[in-house]
């Protein structure tokens, strides 16, 4: 840290959210369950969740992946006006109508959402948790708040609140070839693959 700079009522210790680079946080995290073989990009979401798949689903739903998701063309076009408070959000994404086919781009939060639920399935523990011992312990950030559903199911594309050190640490950590110092943090093709252009 060369410089530090925070305005009253803000200091060091005040966590900020993320907004959309909750995103970010979360597309990681794939990379981490992706490199320890809990799915592929290839998985297909109603293969995690066939509960939610019934005689009424769109059919196109059968060929929504996680690469889908990930790259923001999985085509289907959740309510945003619903109360989230209210809904069960995973059921309501698979009701939601599609706005075009899959490999259509169009930037859906919930989109993410779905990713932070698949991963929180496959390894049985929540985002955050998952987390800790793979990218927060390593780069020294301390365990942070994230908005949940009422499942607890962290919502992936928003809710993710840093301190602004934070922040940085995972910023200098994307920039620095993946590492922290001379450890390896981020599996480096996964980088390589998650800041290239996958969409029109």
């Amino acid at each position: 840290v060369a410089c530090e700079l925070y305005r009253s009522p803000f200091n060091s210790e005040t966590p900020h959210s993320a907004y959309s680079i909750s995103k970010t946080v979360t597309a990681i995290a794939v990379g981490f369950a992706i490199n320890e073989g809990l799915f592929s990009l290839d998985t297909r979401i109603v293969d995690v969740f066939p509960e939610y798949v019934s005689a009424r689903t769109d059919g196109r739903i059968f060929s929504v992946t996680v690469r889908h998701l990930l790259t923001m063309t999985a085509g289907i076009a959740p309510n945003l006006l619903q109360n989230k408070g209210k809904i069960d959000w995973l059921a309501e994404y698979f009701k939601a109508p599609f706005y075009g086919e899959p490999g259509t781009f169009r930037y859906v939060n919930e989109n993410i959402f779905l990713l932070s639920a698949i991963i929180c399935k496959k390894a049985k523990t929540t985002l955050r948790e998952y987390l800790t011992p793979r990218l927060f312990a390593p780069l020294g950030i301390d365990v942070p708040y994230w908005e949940t559903n009422r499942d607890g199911i962290e919502a992936g594309g928003w809710g993710l609140f840093l301190k602004l050190e934070d922040f940085a640490k995972l910023s200098y950590c994307l920039l620095n070839k993946k590492k922290k110092k001379k450890t390896q943090v981020i599996p480096e093709k996964w980088v390589e693959e998650m800041t290239q252009a996958h969409a029109d």
